[in-house]
This record gives structure tokens, sequence and C-alpha cells, in this order.
């Protein structure tokens, strides 16, 4: 189930973020997608460090290891806050849950960055995670596509 939700989420289906809000598993899931993720940009970066010879193996490793997790926190978190704002203007109440939830499937394009060595797949993840992100946003919390776009595009600038 969650490679189908993976795919799902990768492809942009609005319905899954609906039926993660309602699943007790999702979250779990989500968490396991983010340390995939990681372990793939770490791993390819690994990769592209012994083809480029510019950069060693480990420091490459220890650089996505390091500032993955922080990337997409910060991510989520500005999706959450700039997100939520909008939500709490209309008098609506944002689910922390539902929103890290989903951001955590928003990650799933990530595990493309295994193949970080071949330059297409870089510009294609860095296009596609933040886009994932505001698709996420929408149909979680609820919010234009407009203030889901800038909620992810403030952070990823």
């Amino acid at each position: 189930m969650i490679f189908s939700r993976i795919w799902r989420a990768a492809r942009f289906d609005a319905a899954l973020y609906q039926e993660l809000q309602s699943d007790p598993i999702a979250r779990l899931q989500s968490i396991v997608i983010v340390v995939l993720g990681i372990f793939a940009s770490a791993l390819g970066g690994a990769i592209a460090a012994q083809f480029s010879g510019s950069i060693s193996t480990a420091s490459s490793i220890s650089t996505a290891l390091a500032l993955m997790p922080g990337i997409w926190l910060v991510g989520t978190v500005s999706v959450y806050v700039l997100g939520g704002l909008s939500q709490g203007l209309r008098g609506a109440k944002v689910n922390d849950r539902h929103v890290f939830t989903a951001m955590g499937f928003a990650a799933a394009p990530s595990f493309l960055l295994l193949f970080v060595a071949i330059p297409i797949v870089w510009i294609v993840v860095l296009l596609w995670i933040p886009a994932s992100m505001a698709f996420a946003a929408k149909n979680t919390m609820d919010i234009s596509l407009l203030r889901a776009i800038s909620s992810v595009s403030y952070t990823h600038l």
C-alpha cells in the first residue's frame, strides 16, 4: 500500500490527501518516505561524487544526511505556518498532523535523488518536490493553489 501511495503522491492524486487524513498508519508511512528520500539523496550524492572527483564521498554523504532533513522540515513548517495563516483568517483550524503527513508524502519525488549524477534529474527533482508540496498543501489545508505555491516558494528561494 505504501508504494501505491508514493506513486499517487508523485502523480498529484488529490484523493490521496483526503485518504491520508483518516488513516492512522499514514503518518508512519510519511516518515518512512522522508527517511528513504534522505538516504536516496545521500547515496545519489556518493555516486555523483565518484563521477565528479571534486568532492569526497564521505563529505557528500554527510552533507546530504545533514541538510536534507532540515530542508524538508523548514519547507513543512513554512507550509504549516504560511498556509495556516490563511486558514486562521477564515476561522478554520489547521491540523498539524495532517499537514506533516501530507508533506511527508509530498517528498516522494526525492527518491529520484538516487540518480542525481544525471544532471537533468537534479533539475526535475528541484521543480517536482516544491510542486508536490504545494499540491499537498492545497489539498490538505483547503487553501488556494496560489496560497500553497507562495507558502512553498518562500522556502525554496
